[in-house]
């Protein structure tokens, strides 16, 4: 009688192909570093129960050489408590200039139809996003179903609750889609292209609501900067290839050349991502503007164009854990240009962060009631 093997859970479980291992997670013996991707590269220690034994991921899958630890300064669980402390201290900062009391008392007065419908519109956003990264996947040669990218999607928006920063989202993405062929290589490619493609979608809409939109309530160095900031973007775009050439030989170099050079030469693929990343940011525009409505706030929609981008880049800023602090101070430093109180401001930017919390929750959902393990695990 043959007995049936107990699965063991997972965090999420992995199992790569040596033939990934050898491209992602491989050592420069002379250098003592590792060559593997840029952004599995800085990624903490986790422990990960798989099917035969318990492996600690770092970059994936294996503890950074002790020369990188010393090129990198502090160690992981050192810059995480960094980070948390700075979050502690601008959030501690801002309510005590603003009050903690009088934000939660305008987060009270929100209309629930608005909070729904801005949920709603930010859900489908993600799904949008997420059909983004699947047609990103299929173009490199992955051929996993739309249904299981976008239930990898909301995984990883599950885990970037319990991991706070794109470390956790990206990160779990990449582990569940790289245990299918190509393998983690181009599966971390796909969600480094997606992240960028997004990025750059997003500033061309905020100097876009710049150039149509109420710009004069805006300060002219602030004007600058985001009119810098899409200029600096967009030629980043264009010239990132032969640009890449000049730079040493290195983990983004070789990003840039070998493991983005598919997207670069396929414009088709190249268009489709960018009208889908056009539809997901005016989608989470949209959302923006029903909340400062279920506040009862009177915001242009062409400002909420033009300070959400804003937002998003700040909090992108890797000093803090999951962009907390700096979201509600951008927050409370922007609106008010628009003649929107402090505490109206801060309780808006608290309100975003829930809706993308619920979303996350809806992650954990499919993680808790679906197989926990990536495809190529459960053999």
């Amino acid at each position: 009688m043959a007995h049936r093997r107990r699965r063991e859970p997972s965090f999420p479980a992995c199992r790569l192909h040596d033939r990934d291992l050898a491209r992602t997670a491989g050592r420069r013996s002379s250098e003592g570093l590792t060559t593997g991707p840029l952004f599995l590269d800085r990624m903490p220690a986790v422990e990960i129960p798989c099917r035969q034994a318990t492996k600690r991921l770092a970059s994936p899958l294996h503890e950074p050489s002790p020369q990188y630890r010393a090129s990198t300064g502090a160690h992981p669980i050192g810059r995480t408590w960094l980070r948390a402390s700075i979050s502690a201290f601008v959030l501690a900062l801002v309510f005590y200039r603003i009050g903690f009391e009088d934000v939660i008392e305008v987060c009270l007065r929100a209309s629930p139809g608005f909070l729904i419908a801005a949920l709603a519109l930010y859900l489908f956003g993600q799904v949008v996003t997420a059909t983004r990264w699947f047609a990103l996947a299929r173009g490199i040669g992955f051929s996993t179903p739309l249904l299981q990218c976008i239930r990898f999607y909301f995984i990883g928006m599950f885990f970037g609750l319990a991991i706070p920063s794109t470390l956790g989202t990206d990160g779990a993405r990449t582990v569940y889609l790289g245990a299918e062929p190509p393998g983690a290589a181009r599966a971390l490619s796909s969600v480094v292209f997606d992240r960028w493609i997004g990025l750059i979608t997003l500033v061309v809409i905020a100097v876009v609501a710049l150039v149509i939109g109420p710009s004069e309530e805006l300060p002219a160095t602030l004007v600058a900067v985001l009119l810098a900031m899409g200029a600096a973007l967009l030629a980043l775009w264009f010239f990132a290839r032969p640009l890449a050439a000049w730079l040493p030989e290195g983990t983004i170099r070789r990003l840039i050349e070998e493991d983005l050079s598919p997207y670069f030469s396929d414009r088709r693929l190249l268009w489709i991502a960018a009208g889908l990343s056009l539809v997901v940011h005016g989608l989470q525009i949209l959302a923006q503007k029903l909340l400062t409505d279920a506040l009862g706030l009177s915001v242009p929609l062409e400002f909420v164009a033009i300070y959400h981008p804003l937002v998003v880049l700040t909090t992108a800023i890797p000093i803090t854990i999951g962009g907390f602090g700096l979201r509600e101070a951008a927050y409370a430093y922007l609106l008010p240009l628009a003649g929107i109180a402090s505490q109206d401001a801060v309780a808006l930017a608290l309100l975003w962060w829930a809706i993308g919390a619920i979303s996350g929750l809806a992650g954990g959902a499919l993680y808790a009631t679906g197989s926990r393990e990536p495809p190529e695990s459960r053999e």
